[in-house]
């Protein structure tokens, strides 16, 4: 489980995790740089697995036009014929693409997962949604 809560009037996003892989956000003022791309991941055990659990949060400020990526693992784990996964890495060299709207690169993504699948079947849900900050 990934929660973000969007705090639109100190434009900041508070996030925690519970399991889940890795979010992305996209500063999209710093196009070309190191920070464009910021994995948005704390190490949490999954809900329910322990009694009473605690879990941390992060917070992260935003911009206009910045841009917010939440996915299931079935993204990453969309595997091809050959057994092999789509993975982390080709995500984010789609990722690291400078795109004006979210439709875009959500198209490009779901266009990727599925070249890359061709015909093998597709075990996992796939659940992806891009919020793009106004």
């Amino acid at each position: 489980c990934f929660l973000a809560i969007v705090d639109t009037k100190n434009k900041s996003i508070t996030y925690s995790n519970a399991g889940h892989i890795p979010q992305y956000f996209i500063k999209k003022s710093a196009m070309n740089k190191a920070e464009y791309l910021t994995e948005m991941y704390i190490p949490g055990k999954p809900l329910g697995f322990v009694e009473n659990a605690s879990y941390k949060n992060k917070k992260i400020s935003y911009s206009k036009a910045d841009k917010i990526i939440m996915f299931t693992d079935g993204v990453t784990e969309t595997f091809n014929k050959d057994n092999e996964e789509f993975g982390e890495s080709k995500l984010k060299d789609i990722l690291k693409n400078e795109y004006d709207s979210s439709k875009e690169l959500l198209n490009d993504i779901v266009e990727e997962t599925v070249y890359f699948r061709a015909d093998a079947p597709q075990f996992d849900d796939i659940t992806l949604l891009i919020a793009k900050f106004l």
